[in-house]
């Protein structure tokens, strides 16, 4: 076999180790792309959780477990994450806060869209009432919501549906 001169066998078209290694350290870097925002997503969920954990009122924190919290901070991680504009917003961690303070006030936005549509819900009524500008009641609105939206992810698996869409898929 011949070799041309980019390194190439002619006949079979095979490729050889410099090209390979070209592919090789390109899939790397995309790996390695992929795992730091894994962990960035998943440092981002952990600040998240202690936001939540210590500006909880203790009406919520009373009949919220550790797990649901976890999973409700996983939920409101990745709806900043889908909403973020940027990479660079995405990871400030200064405007969390406020990003979170902004959530809140989305969901209340959908939960009075969904009032006005006749859905009154007990729910629905107490995140409206939770409509204040403080930080401990933007996540109380958040975890009502969320956890709310987990027990209705958890009732399709019991009915036999499937979990495809949900909080466990990131």
């Amino acid at each position: 076999m011949a070799e041309s001169p980019r390194g190439q066998t002619s006949s079979a078209g095979l490729v050889s180790p410099p090209s390979q290694l070209g592919q090789s350290l390109h899939l790397n870097m995309q790996n390695d792309k992929m795992l730091i925002s894994s962990m960035q997503r998943s440092e981002m969920s952990r600040e998240i959780y202690h936001i939540i954990r210590y500006n909880l009122p203790t009406s919520i924190s009373k009949t919220t477990t550790l797990p649901q919290l976890i999973l409700v901070s996983r939920a409101i991680e990745k709806k900043l994450y889908q909403g973020a504009s940027s990479y660079r917003n995405y990871i400030d961690e200064s405007t969390l806060k406020l990003r979170i303070t902004a959530l809140a006030c989305a969901v209340l936005i959908h939960s009075e869209e969904g009032a006005s549509r006749g859905e009154r819900s007990d729910t629905c009524l107490r995140l409206l009432a939770a409509a204040r500008s403080s930080l401990p009641h933007c996540i109380m609105v958040l975890v009502s919501y969320e956890t709310r939206q987990l027990d209705k992810r958890f009732a399709n698996v019991a009915s036999g549906n499937s979990l495809e869409g949900g909080y466990f898929s990131l």
